[in-house]
């Protein structure tokens, strides 16, 4: 039977886990279109363009990505009953 100091521990550990994948998702969604462009640029010739067009894309998919995951993690803390939506909120979304 695990102790509940222990079950502390290992709610820690899960969580400092998701936060890691995070920080690789976050990397790699800027790092692979970046690479993608610098490849088409050097095979195409049109440097500095499509990097700079992959920089851009990358920017984009942080903040799609950022805002997944505050969604999820909002919808996960409602379920819990930690945050309560204000009194004249919607039920079910707007």
């Amino acid at each position: 039977m695990v102790k509940p100091e222990e079950r502390h521990w290992l709610s820690s550990i899960r969580t400092s886990g998701s936060y890691a994948g995070l920080g690789w998702q976050i990397g790699g969604t800027l790092v692979m279109p970046v690479l993608i462009g610098m490849g088409l640029d050097w095979w195409l010739g049109t440097t500095p363009w499509l990097l700079l067009g992959g920089a851009l894309m990358g920017v984009i998919g942080i903040f799609a990505l950022l805002f997944r995951v505050n969604a999820e993690m909002s919808a996960a803390s409602r379920r819990k009953g930690a945050v309560k939506p204000p009194p004249n909120a919607p039920e079910n979304g707007p």
